[in-house]
């Protein structure tokens, strides 16, 4: 058995203990989808894992929930046509929008072309993500590491660059797939120095072989930093929260993908045991509470963690975004003057691969 992926269940089976005081949602608030009715869905990487269960669940709702149109946004036409058929099926409008979302100028491309096929869009669910088997930094022909400029930068560019069409109704959402790595490989300290550069580490901390961690978890950091400062200075009507799926080894996430492949199938259960696995229809009922329930109207600047250290979802209430079920703070989005940085940042970066054209 390869020790990368011993050293993983060792690492996070040591994470069981909760000792924080909690308070519960009630059932009515947990199983709301009314928001959704007759709204437009906007979803990044919903052809696998997260983003494809999104959808499965936004057909599934009854009709007086359902959405009236979702846009894909997504890499493979093809595998983006098979989608919407999901939706189309259940007489939900779709329209798909082909590109890279790890390249940021033609993430400026996509947003563009989103302002050509609607007028407005009442959730924006960022879900598109990597984690990387690789065990050093992987830099792109652009200069920007891969997992900063996928699973950070898109975010970024997307909620500004769209923020017309999303403060064209009275309310909209903007819903982040975030990540307990963010505490538990990041320490909830971000690296500034070394954020989406060639330089620095990739893997986890003392302990841990786990590929990319480091990369990986400091780019959902950033996300939750990033999250909170805009939570301050979004528009009025225009909310942004963040939601914890847990670990969920049924995504298309190459570690996930690894991880099966190298520990005997025999073995398979209790490394789930150990990693209090979720289903892909149970890793995303957090990101569905937050798109839909009544529950987070007006509600701005949350994460919704409903505890990776048990198979089954805890339904603590939302706290803030730098805040985990068992609180434990991340200091890096917990200081405002980071977050102030980092967003200001992140601003003159987007300008700099605002100003590139996009191949054809």
């Amino acid at each position: 058995m390869n020790l990368r992926f011993v050293s993983l269940t060792i690492l996070l089976s040591s994470l069981f203990t909760l000792s924080a005081s909690y308070n519960f949602l009630s059932a009515n608030s947990i199983n709301d989808r009314s928001y959704l009715s007759n709204k437009t869905v906007l979803i990044t990487g919903p052809t696998s894992g997260l983003g494809l269960q999104v959808v499965k669940d936004l057909a599934s709702l009854p009709s007086q929930n359902k959405p009236f149109k979702v846009i894909l946004l997504a890499r493979s036409e093809s595998k983006a046509i098979s989608t919407s058929e999901i939706l189309k099926n259940v007489d939900i409008k779709t329209e798909i929008i082909v590109g890279d979302l790890s390249s940021p100028n033609q993430v400026f491309r996509m947003a563009e072309e989103t302002k050509t096929l609607v007028n407005s869009i009442d959730v924006l669910v960022i879900n598109a993500g990597m984690f990387s088997t690789a065990t050093e930094r992987e830099v792109q022909s652009d200069g920007l590491e891969k997992h900063f400029a996928l699973n950070y930068l898109h975010q970024t560019i997307l909620v500004t660059q769209l923020l017309p069409l999303l403060t064209s109704p009275s309310s909209s959402r903007v819903c982040i797939m975030g990540s307990y790595t963010t505490l538990e490989f990041a320490k909830g300290k971000l690296d500034f120095s070394t954020l989406h550069s060639k330089e620095g580490k990739s893997m986890g901390g003392p302990g841990s072989s786990l590929p990319s961690a480091h990369v990986y978890s400091h780019a959902k950091l950033a996300q939750h930093m990033w999250a909170k400062h805009a939570s301050k200075v979004m528009p009025k009507g225009v909310t942004i929260n963040v939601a914890c799926p847990g670990n969920v080894p049924g995504t298309n996430l190459d570690t996930w993908s690894e991880l099966r492949s190298k520990i005997p199938r025999f073995l398979m259960p209790g490394v789930n045991w150990l990693l209090a696995s979720r289903t892909v229809e149970v890793g995303v009922q957090p990101m569905m509470f937050i798109m839909g329930s009544s529950y987070m109207t007006s509600k701005t600047g949350t994460f919704t963690d409903w505890s990776w250290k048990k198979k089954s979802l805890q339904y603590f209430e939302p706290k803030p975004i730098e805040e985990y079920h068992n609180g434990e703070v991340a200091e890096s989005v917990a200081d405002p003057q980071q977050c102030s940085r980092l967003y200001d940042e992140t601003e003159a970066l987007m300008e700099r691969f605002k100003e590139v054209p996009v191949a054809v």
